[in-house]
């Protein structure tokens, strides 16, 4: 009988242990500038791709400024749109998450929305900077060109194109790793071809 028992237990720890070691579901732990003015106001956790009906938006009320939205377990990880209804998102930041699994990812939504607490969102939050740094540095390059009265076009293309590439270069340093990844099949499309990494063209005899 004691050795009945001993088995069961076994089994029981076995079966606990393969429990915990299972992949376990994302969790986004949010927080909203001004909190009380958006007391009680919905937001949501839409697909960045493909078509958003209601059986795959998450939607949850905002309490005293906090949110939480829990995924299923053995849900795919993906990018996915935290955003207000539409008039409020004149103020508040639509914010890209990615839904990694074993992980708690912590969100902040304002004028400028961010996100991080998991690899993929760390670097996904670092490439949102550096866009914004780039589009920053390319407006202050154009109102510098439309203050001179001499006005130098191709210096002017030839700044902005040097100011892009080194965003192209950044973004493609940070995705080292990354290729097969959420984050990779989002970022990766909108790059130019590395012309670095073209075969050359093979010469005539």
């Amino acid at each position: 009988m004691m050795r009945k028992w001993s088995l069961l237990a076994l089994l029981g720890g076995a079966i606990l242990l393969f429990g915990c070691q299972q992949e376990q579901p994302y969790r986004i732990e949010g927080t909203i500038a001004d909190g009380p003015a958006y007391e009680g106001e919905w937001i949501y956790l839409t697909p960045m791709q493909g078509r958003a009906d209601v059986k795959v938006i998450d939607s949850v009320r905002i309490q005293s400024g906090r949110f939480t939205f829990q995924g299923k377990r053995g849900e795919d990880p993906q990018v996915k749109v935290l955003r207000l209804r539409p008039m409020l998102r004149l103020k508040r930041q639509e914010l890209l998450v990615i839904t990694e699994p074993n992980a708690t990812i912590n969100v902040h939504i304002d004028t400028i929305s961010s996100g991080g607490g998991t690899p993929q969102n760390d670097r996904l939050q670092q490439w949102k900077q550096e866009m914004q740094r780039m589009n920053s540095e390319i407006n202050r390059l154009y109102q510098a060109f439309r203050a001179n009265e001499q006005k130098d076009t191709a210096r002017l293309n030839e700044e902005v194109g040097n100011v892009r590439e080194a965003f192209f270069q950044f973004s493609r340093d940070l995705l080292q790793g990354q290729e097969d990844t959420p984050l990779g099949s989002f970022i990766l499309p909108m790059l130019p071809a590395d012309k670095a990494a073209e075969p050359a063209s093979q010469e005539r005899p």
